[in-house]
């Protein structure tokens, strides 16, 4: 029997950041690309390139029901809260990347998206990867001790590095924070899964992959070489995602 599978993390547009060399794909495409990987759902977020607008348009008109959208939200971007205001049953929830925006998401200019998303119950999903001064998974801890009522999760399984992946579980581990999750987004390194479940426990990842910087079918691989056992696999491949996503809506037509 097949498992369903939610991939947390996923982006539609083209980018415009350099060693991604203007990679694209539409929500059209990542429709084929999830059916062909038997993936059931997904959280859509835009590329660096693409508008907040524009992609809630096309998952409104081609995204079949199968997308949870998350904007980017920036602190220098112009009429971001009356976007969150005006789309409010459409959002599931919201991303921050201080890595790309120069600002890392602890810092106060973010506090007005935090707000939303906790008057509103929307998750929050922060980037975390080398640029520790930027992009730190601590961080994203700090916020969830200050915002104990919205459920963070952090990109990557904490850091584009194997030492972040399996030191931010552990550390995530003695902290005891209920409320932060990682996703498994571009983990190459399959054995940081299991290393993170042996510490954390598997009810705190998701699975996700990074499309299209990262295939799907690759990540559902990787997750499966960790050898972790089908029930901690069925809980990273969907369960976690349903209780974390739980009363958030997909975007409808």
């Amino acid at each position: 029997m097949n498992l369903m599978i939610i991939d947390s993390h996923v982006h539609i547009g083209e980018w415009d950041y350099e060693y991604y060399y203007k990679i694209n794909n539409s929500v059209s495409d990542t429709n084929k690309v999830l059916d062909a990987s038997k993936i059931d759902a997904a959280v859509a977020m835009p590329s660096d390139k693409m508008e907040n607008e524009s992609l809630l348009e096309e998952l409104k008109n081609k995204g079949m029901g199968k997308y949870w959208f998350f904007p980017w939200v920036r602190p220098e971007m112009k009429g971001v809260m009356e976007f969150l205001e005006k789309n409010a049953s459409q959002i599931a929830g919201i991303k921050m990347h201080g890595g790309l925006t120069r600002t890392p998401v602890n810092d106060e200019k973010y506090s007005a998206f935090l707000k939303v998303a906790e008057q509103n119950e929307m998750p929050v999903l922060c980037h975390a990867g080398r640029w520790q001064e930027m992009s730190s998974y601590k961080h994203t801890f700090e916020l969830a001790q200050k915002y104990t009522g919205v459920k963070f999760i952090i990109a990557h399984q904490g850091g584009d590095d194997p030492k972040l992946k399996v030191e931010s579980a552990r550390e995530l581990a003695k902290l005891g924070l209920e409320n932060v999750w990682f996703d498994t987004s571009a983990t190459r390194e399959f054995w940081t899964i299991k290393m993170g479940v042996q510490a954390l426990g598997a009810e705190r990842f998701l699975f996700g992959s990074d499309y299209p910087v990262m295939h799907p079918k690759m990540s559902i691989e990787a997750l499966r070489a960790a050898e972790i056992g089908r029930d901690a696999e069925e809980k990273i491949l969907w369960k976690n995602a349903e209780f974390v996503l739980k009363g958030r809506p997909r975007v409808k037509g």
